[in-house]
């Protein structure tokens, strides 16, 4: 969701369309606390430095050091439901974040509302037991409608963070071998594009035009994002930089 209030005004339009397209690309990429790794989004849509440097200029965006940025206004364009919600895994960056009057992120300062932890439902805590229900033993079985309805949600999230995977792999060979090794393993998403970027830079992964880089599946199946990995600073080898 996008508030019309924000991507409505003078200082949004006057930008450049480009660099409204990454802000947008950005901001459906970015986990639930609105963190987003701009390097590899930027690298698929083919977008410039100058247009982040625009976003970064303009406030939509606050960089780190890290090398990550949150969209600004994050918490006025979405509102998660606690149950469905997954904290950041840039819990750094966030403990420097506050809120603004309007609800936005910002530098924290004098002035500045921390930001609260999403509390989770109540009826949500009884499910998992956290609370007594009238009537009810803590140790009642769930309903299989409701574990069912659990597992459907959950499917959707996997198909769509092996959407995001495959967009970002250089090689495009055994989708379907690859989707069923990303279902069996359910590895957290962030955590594997940030390993494909380092890996990309490796020696391993530039020599001969990337000859060496492993089937999708194949990577998956080794858990090769728990690699450790040397990056190649030679610029002859900066193929997947540009």
């Amino acid at each position: 969701m996008f508030s019309q209030d924000i991507v409505s005004s003078d200082d949004f339009l006057d930008m450049p369309i480009s660099s409204q397209v990454l802000y947008f690309h950005l901001a459906v990429r970015a986990d639930d606390d609105g963190f987003v790794s701009p390097k590899m989004v930027m690298r698929v849509i083919g977008s410039s430095s100058d247009d982040l440097k625009v976003l970064i200029t303009k406030r939509f965006l606050l960089p780190f050091e890290s090398g990550v940025v949150v969209i600004k206004h994050w918490l006025i364009h979405n509102l998660i439901r606690a149950d469905l919600y997954k904290e950041t895994l840039y819990k750094k960056e966030k403990s420097m974040l506050g809120l603004n009057e309007n609800g936005a992120y910002t530098e924290l300062r004098d002035g500045v509302t921390e930001i609260k932890q999403i509390e989770a439902p109540k009826w949500l805590k009884q499910r998992r037991g956290e609370l007594r229900t009238t009537n009810v033993p803590q140790t009642a079985h769930r309903l299989g409608k409701v574990r069912l309805g659990k597992v459907r949600l959950g499917k959707v999230s996997t198909t769509s963070d092996f959407n995001s995977f495959w967009s970002t792999y250089p090689v495009k060979k055994g989708k379907g071998n690859a989707e069923k090794s990303w279902e069996k393993l359910k590895p957290d998403l962030q955590t594997v594009l940030t390993a494909i970027e380092k890996q990309k830079q490796t020696d391993q992964w530039t020599k001969d035009n990337g000859k060496f880089i492993p089937y999708p599946a194949t990577w998956l199946n080794g858990k090769r994002w728990e690699d450790e990995v040397d990056v190649v600073t030679n610029s002859k080898f900066a193929k997947y930089d540009s």
